[in-house]
């Protein structure tokens, strides 16, 4: 998880482009502990740091609820991680027209 970090501010700081590959490991964590710490002393230098920390947080608490009710295997990993880019961007989408 902490190498998806680090690779996803390094493409985010050379590119325009915005691929959040933390979510890559969404599915299988079991705490917020490391994601929390990372985008927490990011924030400090940018705020999308901060947003993106109440989208992951949202969106850690809708795969602990789907994971309850579902086995975990390969299909059902794709489906979550599927669930977890479309609520990244969709709320990243509302939060950008909120503030705009």
């Amino acid at each position: 998880m902490i190498l998806l970090f680090c690779l996803d501010i390094f493409i985010y700081s050379i590119t325009p482009y915005n691929i959040p590959l933390f979510l890559l490991g969404m599915p299988h964590t079991k705490s917020l502990k490391i994601p929390i710490i990372f985008f927490l002393m990011l924030s400090f230098f940018e705020i999308r740091y901060l947003i993106v920390l109440i989208l992951t947080i949202l969106i850690y608490f809708v795969n602990r609820l789907i994971a309850r009710h579902i086995r975990k295997d390969t299909f059902s990993y794709c489906i979550i991680l599927t669930l977890d880019y479309m609520l990244y961007f969709l709320g990243r989408e509302i939060i950008i027209r909120i503030f705009s």
